[in-house]
Formats: structure tokens, sequence, C-alpha cells
């Protein structure tokens, strides 16, 4: 093992991805007769979505900005709209039916989070 120091990323996520957070640990391997360690944990990303399910209204809690789509089962897009860093409230586009809704939070620098959405009117 060579002594050094890396940057490892972690997502926790809850059984729709609904809620998540991304974790950068920095850990060091030390050099021989000195003992290792994680040197720094820092929460680089937390997205919540919520209710889930919803009856239309929703709420969505980041850390990051970033563009939020929803997609019908068919793939077409059914709502999507820009998001800041904060709390915000969104209500679904009136006529949708009932289901599961596929979910993309593309942030600012690029990285895609997919998750699920239910829809129980």
């Amino acid at each position: 093992m060579v002594a050094g120091t890396a940057n490892i990323t972690y997502t926790a996520t809850n059984s729709c991805g609904s809620n998540f957070s991304k974790l950068l640990l920095t850990a060091t391997t030390p050099r021989e007769g000195e003992g290792p360690g994680v040197t720094g944990v820092k929460e680089v990303l937390s997205f919540g979505l919520y209710p889930n399910p919803t009856n239309g209204s929703y709420t969505i809690n980041t850390t990051a900005a970033g563009r939020f789509s929803i997609f019908g089962i068919d793939g077409r897009v059914v709502d999507e709209f820009e998001i800041t860093e904060n709390i915000s409230q969104h209500t679904l586009p009136a006529g949708l039916p009932n289901g599961i809704y596929m979910c993309k939070f593309r942030t600012t620098d690029g990285e895609d989070h997919l998750m699920r959405l239910i829809y129980t009117e």
C-alpha cells in the first residue's frame, strides 16, 4: 500500500431515490508506523423530494441548483424547470393520470440523478 490521500464519493438514497445525500470522504493512507484515518467528510449535495407519493403538490429541497425534469411512462417530458439551492414548492401539470413518473435532476455541473415520483390524485 502506498501512502497518500484519496477522495471517495458516496451517495446514500432512499428506496424511491427521492431523497439522497452525496458525501465526499477524504481518506489518508499513512506512511509505515502511522495510523490510517478519514481526514475529512463534506456533504457536497443533498436533495429531497416530498411527499412521495404526492397528490400533485410537492416540495424540492436541494443544496445545488439545476434542472428538474419529469417524464411519463412513454418517455416524453411532462414538466421541466430550473431550480435553485433552496426549498421550492411545485405542482404537477393538470390532467396527468395517476402513476409512476421518472424524474431527473441535472445539477449545474452536469451530474444526473434519477428518482421515481408516484402520483395518486
